[in-house]
């Protein structure tokens, strides 16, 4: 089977968006599948083994740093001549992915939507009620106009509905027990970061960026040395609240981002973990 990806998002950027296409792509790999992938600004044109086309995009860096792809859907139009996808997969539609999937439409081709970034939530949150509004009426038409739509939540899935769209599928998580797990926890990581075994340890792993509010982690912090108990807070990931939070969070250990076994090992070291 030919897959075509878009990516609203991709490598070198790190996030959500990011790390579902490339587990997608090994996946797909694994299967046999044939892959393409569609992406704005610069970066690797191969992951996996597979080929990255990219687009070009104005990169704005403000709080967040949002790619914004320079395409039209004539030069979609040629990937897809080419390549032939037998489907499309449309990871987070929005800008670069109404463009893919207004082409597979002119081209009769399947297409299949990820819902996994709350862009009106987004907007919300820093008051830009323009943005929220103009966010909320382009999440309807882009996945009202798709042949699936998969959600990895039930409250994601409660939004979508909420905006009359009913062709949705659950694409549930899973934990990769191999690295993931509480075995052979590692004393030399306590020990090199001065953390006793009665330290209790609060982590948080995931973009730095202020709709986060990473900083909520200082209450839980400051909770614990009321009640007594001796705790210690890490930070995995990297973005553009990282400075601001080590102001913060002065005797928080900040680690940037970790994947794979060094990131299962800290796993293994915390035990209280902030999740958003």
């Amino acid at each position: 089977m030919k897959v075509l990806i878009s990516a609203e998002s991709f490598l070198p950027r790190s996030n959500g968006v990011t790390n579902s296409v490339t587990r997608t792509m090994r996946y797909l790999k694994d299967s046999g599948d044939s892959v393409v992938v569609i992406a704005p600004g610069d970066g690797p044109q191969y992951v996996e083994g597979q080929r990255v086309i990219r687009i070009p995009a104005l990169s704005l860096k403000s709080r967040a740093t949002v790619d914004i792809a320079l395409v039209g859907v004539r030069k979609i139009l040629k990937v897809i001549d080419e390549f032939q996808p037998d489907i499309v997969h449309l990871a987070s539609p929005f800008l670069l992915g109404d463009q893919v999937r207004k082409a597979a439409r002119m081209r009769s081709v399947p297409t299949i939507a990820i819902y996994q970034t709350d862009v009106s939530g987004f907007a919300g949150f820093y008051g830009l009620n323009l943005v929220k509004n103009f966010g909320e009426n382009r999440v309807k038409k882009i996945h009202s106009g798709v042949d699936l739509n998969l959600v990895p939540s039930s409250s994601s899935e409660r939004y979508l509905r909420s905006l009359g769209i009913t062709n949705t599928a659950r694409w549930g998580r899973g934990v990769d027990t191999s690295i993931f797990n509480p075995c052979n926890r590692s004393k030399e990581i306590r020990k090199s970061w001065g953390i006793t075994p009665k330290t209790f340890v609060i982590g948080y792993v995931g973009r730095l960026a202020p709709e986060k509010q990473i900083e909520r982690l200082e209450f839980l912090h400051d909770v614990g040395l009321l009640s007594g108990v001796d705790s210690k807070i890490v930070v995995v990931g990297d973005g553009p609240s990282r400075q601001t939070l080590q102001e913060k969070l002065k005797s928080a250990i900040f680690t940037g981002n970790l994947k794979g076994e060094s990131l299962g090992r800290l796993f293994r070291l915390v035990q209280a973990d902030q999740s958003t």
